[in-house]
C-alpha cells in the first residue's frame, strides 16, 4: 500500500525546492521529471522527506520500500543522517522497481538519484498491506459567495483517485458543500453533496455539514473541515487517508493541516495553534520550508488545536460534538480545546491561505473580541477582571490608532458579551444576520464606553460564571437530538 507519493510539483506554483532539488539541468513536463546524464536529484525537501520515525510511531509499517517508475538508468542512494544504501537501476518504459527500506533506522529518509539519463514519473514510499483500517473521509466545505474558489477546489478533488472509478480509493471521500448563501449553482456528481443553508456563519455551516456526515449512512469514519478559499492538493487527502488507514494506536487522533502563505508560498504561517488565552502562539511561524534546518523536527512540535482551514477529527468525536454558535472565529478554537489532545501534523498535509493581516476588518475584530471572551469564560482561562482589562486595552488602542469603526466594534463586542450565555446559545443574533450594522455605528462612543464599563463592573462576573457553566457536549447532544433530519 502506498504511504506517501513523491510529488514533483503542485498547481499552486510553489517553489521547486519544496518538492525536489537538482544539481544540473532538469525538465519537468506533465508530471514527469527528466534528468540528463550527470544531473543529481535530491528529495531532501518538505514535501518528499519520508519521516520514518513518525510513520513507525503511528502506523503499521512492515516491509517498507521505495518504488520508482520511469525509464532510463542511474544510481539510487537512500539517505538518513548518513548514506544508508545504494543501487544501480535501469527502468524500462512503464516499469516499476521496488527497493527495500526495511532495515533503515527510524529517522527522516530521502533519496538521491545520480542520473545517467533517466526520466522519473510516479514514485512513492509504500509498505506491505497489513492491519489496514477501514477509512471513509467526509469533507465538509462551508462556503459563502466564493463560487470561484469552491469550483477550483472541487475540480482538484475530482482529478484525484477518490473520484477515479478504476482506483481502489474510489468513493472513499465524500464531499459535503454547505452553501450559506444558497447561491452556488455548480454541478454535483456522485460523491459531491450540495446543502443549501441559511447564513449561520462558519460555525453553523460546519455544524450542518457534520450533521450531514452523521446522517448520510455512508460509513464515514473521519470528518475533514476545510475553508472554501484555500488552495489544496489531492496529496493532502491521499497522505491523510494513508495515515488513518494504517493507524496503529488504540485511541484515534485529530490531524492538523499546516497553513502556508499564498503570497510567499514557501513560508509556513503555522503548523498548529496554541490558544494562550487568545494571544495565539503559532507553531513555527514564518519558517521557510525550503530550508533544510526547518525540516529537522517539522512533525514534532504540536499545538493545542488545528484551525479549520484544514482539520480532521474522528467520527466517534464528531458524532457527540458540534461547534458552538460563534458565527465566525473561535469555533475551531473551542472545538479543538474540547478535543483535548494535540493534533498530529505531517509534512504534505497543508493548504495555502491568505495571511491574516490581509483579512483584518472591524467586523473581524468584533468577532475576535467577543468570541475570545466567550471561549476564555467557558474554558475558565481567565477571570472576568482579566477579560475586562484586556478589552479596555484593546479599546484604547483602537481609539488612538485605528479608524472609528474598530472602536465601535470593540464596544459592540463587550455589549453582546454582557448579554450572557442564553442569547449566544440560541444562535446567530442581530449583528450576525445584519451585515450592515457596522456601517450605522453609534456616535458619542465615549459616553457609551463609560456606561458599558460600569455595566461590566456590575454584572460582568455573573455573566462570566454563566458562560463557565456552558456544557458544549450537552449543547451538542441537544442539537443533534433536535435535528435528526438534516
Amino acid at each position: 500500500m502506498i504511504r506517501q507519493n513523491v510529488i514533483w510539483d503542485d498547481p499552486i506554483g510553489a517553489a521547486r525546492e519544496l518538492y525536489y532539488r537538482v544539481e544540473g539541468p532538469a525538465r519537468l513536463q506533465e508530471g514527469r521529471l527528466t534528468l540528463p546524464s550527470g544531473s543529481v536529484l535530491s528529495t531532501h525537501t518538505y514535501m518528499n522527506l519520508f519521516d520514518l520515525a513518525f510513520w513507525d510511531t503511528y502506523t503499521h509499517l512492515s516491509g517498507l520500500y521505495l518504488e520508482l517508475e520511469g525509464e532510463g538508468t542511474g544510481e539510487l542512494e537512500i539517505w538518513g543522517e548518513e548514506l544508508l544504501a545504494r543501487w544501480d537501476f535501469t527502468l524500462s518504459p512503464g516499469e516499476k522497481q521496488r527497493f527495500s527500506l526495511a532495515d533503515c533506522p527510524k529517522c527522516q529518509l530521502y533519496f538521491r538519484v545520480i542520473s545517467r539519463g533517466c526520466t522519473l514519473g510516479s514514485c512513492a514510499y509504500g509498505a506491505e498491506a497489513e492491519k489496514n483500517q477501514l477509512v471513509h473521509l467526509g469533507l465538509v466545505i462551508c462556503t459563502y459567495r466564493r463560487e470561484k474558489d469552491l469550483e477550483r477546489n472541487l475540480s482538484m478533488l475530482e482529478r484525484s483517485p477518490f473520484f477515479d472509478a478504476h482506483s481502489p480509493l474510489a468513493g472513499k471521500l465524500q464531499v459535503f458543500v454547505v452553501d450559506n448563501a444558497s447561491s452556488w449553482q455548480g454541478h454535483t456528481r456522485e460523491g459531491i453533496h450540495r446543502i443549501p443553508n441559511p447564513n449561520t456563519g462558519g460555525s453553523g455551516g460546519f455544524a450542518r455539514g457534520m450533521k450531514a456526515c452523521i446522517s448520510a449512512n455512508l460509513g464515514i469514519t473521519h470528518v475533514v473541515l476545510m475553508d472554501d478559499d484555500v488552495w489544496a492538493s489531492p496529496e493532502n487527502f491521499l497522505r491523510l487517508y494513508a495515515l488513518l488507514s494504517a493507524w496503529k494506536p488504540q485511541n484515534p487522533a485529530a490531524v492538523a493541516g499546516r497553513m502556508f502563505r499564498l503570497d510567499r508560498k514557501q513560508e509556513q504561517l503555522t503548523a498548529a495553534e496554541i490558544w494562550n488565552g487568545g494571544n495565539l502562539i503559532h507553531i513555527a511561524p514564518g519558517a521557510d520550508m525550503t530550508r533544510g534546518e526547518n525540516l529537522q523536527d517539522m512533525n514534532g512540535p504540536r499545538g493545542e488545536y488545528s484551525g479549520w482551514w484544514f482539520a480532521c477529527y474522528p467520527m466517534s468525536f464528531v458524532r457527540e460534538n458540534l461547534p458552538l454558535p460563534f458565527f465566525l472565529h473561535c469555533d475551531d478554537v473551542e472545538y479543538g480545546l474540547r478535543w483535548g489532545q494535540p493534533p498530529l501534523v505531517l509534512n504534505g498535509i497543508q493548504v495555502w491561505h491568505q495571511a491574516a493581516e490581509h483579512r483584518r476588518s472591524p467586523m473581524v475584530s468584533y468577532y475576535d473580541l467577543r468570541n475570545t471572551m466567550i471561549v476564555n469564560s467557558i474554558r475558565g482561562a481567565a477571570g472576568f477582571g482579566k477579560l475586562l482589562l484586556s478589552w479596555m486595552k484593546t479599546l484604547y488602542y483602537y481609539w488612538r490608532h485605528a479608524p472609528a469603526d474598530y472602536a465601535y466594534a470593540a464596544l459592540a463586542a463587550m455589549e453582546d458579551y454582557l448579554r450572557g450565555k442564553a442569547p449566544f446559545l440560541r444562535g446567530p443574533g442581530n449583528r450576525d444576520l445584519n451585515p450592515g450594522w457596522l456601517c450605522r455605528r453609534k456616535w458619542g462612543q465615549l459616553p457609551w464606553a463609560g456606561w458599558l464599563w460600569l455595566r461590566a463592573v456590575v454584572k460582568g462576573s455573573a455573566v462570566w460564571r454563566g458562560f463557565r457553566e456552558v456544557n458544549p457536549g450537552a449543547y451538542s447532544r441537544e442539537r443533534l437530538e433536535r435535528n435528526k433530519e438534516v
